[in-house]
């Protein structure tokens, strides 16, 4: 297995479930300033000070890629609108990386 160092990666990218619009299952990429101004799934402080740490010791771009629900609640289904925008976001780092 390879070891990665900071000289090894120019990007991270967080993946998160977040709400910010009214649209569910829509997507969005996130600077770390903009975590605060809306709410995720994580703990926002706790994203924020993560992102804040990566960028204080490296010069790794942090994003956090967000996909809008309804809430936050365990439930044993994902909504047809939120999985349907997983299912497109996986296909499309699918195609990317292949």
């Amino acid at each position: 297995m390879k070891t990665f160092t900071s000289k090894d990666i120019d990007s991270i990218i967080f993946f998160d479930a977040c709400r910010f619009t009214s649209k569910l299952g829509e997507i969005k990429i996130l600077n770390p300033k903009e975590i605060s101004t809306f709410s995720t799934s994580t703990h926002t402080s706790s994203m924020s000070v993560i992102a804040e740490y990566i960028h204080k010791f490296s010069d790794v771009m942090v994003k956090v890629l967000g996909i809008n629900i309804r809430n936050a609640h365990f439930t044993p289904e994902i909504s047809p609108n939120v999985k349907e925008s997983a299912d497109s976001l996986i296909m499309m780092i699918k195609d990317a990386t292949s």
